[in-house]
């Protein structure tokens, strides 16, 4: 396949990284050696053995135009039956090292074919055909890597020549000032004190050359309200910017897809994350942090909490988005649910109380799910930690063994993710005649206030989404937003809950206010609730302080579509092409805007959270907050569209936790405060802290 020229002067990337923070797309000071201008089949998994399944609507969606790319049913599901049985079996490698645990990481997984037997998973492969299996997949990877390798470094060799060119030319005429020279290897061995020192020395606009690339990076609040906001989608837009490093993991969803495409897509899936639709998501959200404490917890002890959070934050994700339940949960949720829902007519397919052979069977299956889900997607993190670690010089599309290995992870994810959006529409269609009349039941319950029967989680409620001409999502765009958010949304919650823990453990005064706080609120043994936490001002302050000294997104790239001027009066002139960086890192630390800084305080939000008509913590994400330089989930139309869920996530999980433990450090030293890791994303090292019961 062609690659496709952008306006921006570089060809189409097509994916997305896990861990850019949220959807808004940060980016990492890590991506910046990976080239920008490979062939777009190396992205979009068309030529990628990651993509097995749903290679033919792929390449023939590829075709379509913006307005049409989601539409209609989808090819994977016709042609997925025309495959024969082997090329549906799972990979499983017998030993890969996994992010969040020790247990080896890929199960072996039943054919997610169009109709998939209810029995499958009783017949487990043997050993001779899961290596089998392995060996199938990883030569497919192979063939279908060194195609797209083919076509991607040809267009790269085209790509390097420019770049070697423009380090021996000057900056364009009106090109900001800045350092002198390829300033790529100074930002990747120190990012933080690269982007602080920089823009101290040269000011809130400052012109760089990155990997033979012109950049410009923005730290002042009116050219960053004018990249992000007043000229968004017209000017400055996602496609085309440098040094983003895609993949065929998360797909064309929200978090890379631009124009039309991105519109429409945005539109379908913001009913999903509205406040009242979020809120449902509260009590799973404690239950499995209260399931967390009493299991790993218990009575306390020295622990990586950080570590703990991923697993934690990973289980909230699985469940928010397919249904999946704990089993440990399992059974009290579904009591929990019968008794608050007695005139509901939906039964979840694979959460059923029956205890006949038929729901037993679709249990399994949905646990086997959720466990090649949990297997591949820690594959997967460990994949993109170790890229980043390296500044992302081997490229994904260059067939080595990792790149193999990561293949066939999103291989795996692909089968479960898809046959489980296969069944989803089958029991949909089944119990209300079609989907349409699924999603027309499901809108006016919502009319009425009554509980739809339909499935609560986002895997139905994007499903169900209709456009204004009546067309939902096909399952390729689906399967993207879904892969979108479990890789953002499990990232960014784990990040803000890391270094939320660290700063209560180092500023112990602050951590016995907010416990105070949840006590007054909840008393000593009632679980936080969504209602519940509303009335916790202090314990808000403490994320939003949080979220300011460590936003996971420390860096958020857009490309100037068109040749444009930027700063007062146009001072400034930007080819078309040019990559912009907005910091939020160096923006949280102006000294002209915050008061102390460096400090953490989170008293400084308290006066705009007494000011009358003060709506709560999601009217300070709108702009670029409320006073033009705090954007911790980006900002403008493409601010991230999960905040409002890792908001909420973070103040249950850190009530439930306060409410339980106190926290210390280690040395009981703000000195053993983790490290920052600036990858992709602004991680804590981990975050080792003393845990003791409170009760």
């Amino acid at each position: 396949m062609q690659s496709t020229r952008l306006p921006c002067g570089t060809r189409a990337f097509q994916g997305s990284a896990p861990g850019v923070g949220c959807p808004s797309a940060g980016h990492g000071a890590a991506s910046l050696l990976n080239a920008r201008s490979f062939s777009p089949d190396a992205f979009t998994g068309t030529n990628s053995a990651s993509h097995v399944v749903p290679t033919a609507s792929r390449r023939c969606q590829h075709h379509k135009s913006d307005a049409t790319y989601n539409r209609g049913l989808s090819c994977e599901h016709r042609y997925s039956s025309a495959l024969s049985t082997s090329q549906l079996r799972s990979v499983t490698p017998s030993s890969t090292p996994s992010h969040h645990s020790s247990s080896s990481s890929f199960p072996s997984a039943s054919s997610t074919s169009a109709s998939p037997s209810p029995h499958s998973h009783l017949h487990p492969p043997t050993t001779s055909d899961l290596r089998l299996d392995l060996w199938l997949s990883l030569l497919q990877a192979a063939a279908a890597q060194l195609t797209s390798a083919t076509t991607a470094a040809t267009a790269a060799a085209g790509d390097v020549a420019s770049r070697l060119q423009r380090l021996t030319q000057p900056p364009p005429p009106g090109f900001p000032a800045g350092p002198p020279g390829d300033q790529t290897l100074a930002l990747l061995s120190d990012p933080l004190r690269f982007l602080s020192e920089t823009t101290a020395r040269y000011g809130p606009v400052v012109g760089l050359l990155l990997g033979g690339e012109r950049v410009v990076l923005v730290s002042g609040r009116q050219e960053a309200h004018a990249v992000l906001v007043d000229q968004a989608g017209s000017v400055y837009g996602k496609a085309g910017t440098a040094f983003f490093p895609g993949s065929s993991l998360a797909g064309n969803g929200l978090l890379v897809s631009d124009g039309a495409v991105w519109q429409r897509q945005r539109r379908l899936a913001t009913p999903a994350f509205r406040r009242t639709a979020v809120e449902t998501y509260g009590s799973a959200m404690v239950s499995a942090t209260e399931d967390m404490m009493g299991r790993v917890w218990g009575q306390g002890g020295t622990r990586d909490v950080y570590a703990d959070f991923n697993e934690l934050t990973l289980q909230v994700t699985l469940e928010a988005l397919f249904g999946f339940t704990a089993p440990e949960r399992k059974h009290q949720t579904q009591q929990q649910q019968s008794q608050q829902q007695p005139h509901s007519t939906w039964q979840q397919p694979h959460s059923s109380t029956s205890s006949s052979p038929a729901s037993s069977s679709s249990s399994a299956a949905s646990s086997e799910e959720a466990r090649q889900i949990v297997a591949a997607v820690e594959k997967a993190f460990t994949f993109f930690t170790q890229r980043a670690a390296t500044g992302f010089v081997i490229p994904e599309w260059l067939p080595t063994w990792d790149n193999l290995e990561f293949a066939a992870a999103v291989q795996q994810l692909d089968r479960v993710v898809y046959g489980m959006i296969a069944r989803r529409r089958e029991d949909l269609a089944a119990r209300h005649g079609s989907v349409a009349a699924a999603a027309a039941a499901a809108a006016a319950a919502r009319a009425t206030a009554t509980t739809p029967a339909v499935p609560g989680d986002l895997l139905t409620s994007l499903l169900l989404a209709r456009d204004e001409d009546g067309y939902g999502m096909s399952d390729s765009a689906l399967r993207d937003e879904l892969m979108t958010l479990l890789v953002a949304g499990q990232e960014t919650s784990a990040i803000l809950l890391g270094w939320a823990a660290a700063l209560l453990a180092a500023h112990p005064e602050v951590q016995q206010a907010a416990a105070a706080e949840v006590r007054e609120v909840c008393g000593e043994t009632a679980a936080p609730t969504a209602a519940s936490v509303r009335h916790m001002p202090y314990l808000e302050s403490i994320v939003l302080e949080t979220l300011r000294l460590y936003s996971p997104a420390y860096m958020v790239g857009r490309c100037a579509r068109v040749g444009t001027t930027l700063g007062d009066d146009g001072r400034y002139s930007l080819p078309a092409g040019t990559t912009v960086l907005v910091s939020p890192y160096v923006m949280h630390r102006d000294p002209t805007v915050w008061e102390q800084p460096e400090v953490f305080k989170p008293e400084r939000w308290h006066e705009l959270q007494s000011r009358e008509g003060y709506q709560g913590y999601m009217g300070l994400m709108s702009g670029l907050g409320p006073n033009g330089a705090y954007l911790p989930f980006g900002g403008g139309p493409r601010n991230c569209i999960g905040s409002g869920f890792a908001m909420m996530e973070a103040m249950l999980v850190l009530s439930a936790v306060l409410q339980r433990y106190s926290l210390t450090l280690p040395y009981n030293s703000p000195a053993s405060l983790p490290r920052p890791q600036p990858l992709l994303t602004l991680r804590p090292e981990a975050v080792v802290l003393r845990l003791t019961p409170r009760r």
